[in-house]
């Protein structure tokens, strides 16, 4: 499993607004998902991203993400 992460900074005044997100890193998000998730659930390895690959309406083309994702992987790290 491997988390892409868009980090989110807060709108100055926001309700509710989170301390900076892009100040947490990939082992402190793992370190989380294993205290708090199943086991299967968590990722092995994060990235953080500027933007996702989204359709016209808004949602995120997964399709695009993986074969982004397996393009830069190591040949020796992909599935057959």
């Amino acid at each position: 499993v491997h988390a892409v992460i868009i980090p989110v900074t807060p709108v100055s005044g926001q309700a509710g607004a989170v301390s900076a997100v892009s100040a947490v890193s990939a082992d402190e998000i793992i370190s989380w998902c294993r205290d708090n998730l199943a086991h299967f659930k968590c990722p092995k390895s994060v990235e953080f991203v500027t933007s996702l690959p989204r359709t016209t309406t808004g949602k995120v083309l997964k399709r695009e993400l993986r074969q982004q994702l397996t393009a830069a992987a190591p040949t020796s790290a992909r599935r057959s």
